[in-house]
């Protein structure tokens, strides 16, 4: 959408993705497109679980 220009410009989102940022330990900010995410849409359930996977894996300091 034309108003979200400068948000596309800024985090050069390219798609439909979920997009996570990181920090990591030396303080560097770390950008990681998932696009996996999407061909759970279907299943409610299977989305949540999935992000919910993800999200924690994040914050337990796995930064892969």
């Amino acid at each position: 959408m034309p108003e979200n220009q400068n948000l596309v410009k800024k985090h050069e989102a390219t798609g439909s993705s979920l997009w996570i940022g990181t920090y990591t330990s030396d303080g560097k900010f770390k950008k990681e497109q998932n696009t996996s995410v999407w061909y759970k849409i279907g299943n409610k359930q299977d989305y949540l679980n999935y992000l919910k996977r993800v999200i924690e894996k994040k914050l337990a300091g796995d930064l892969s």
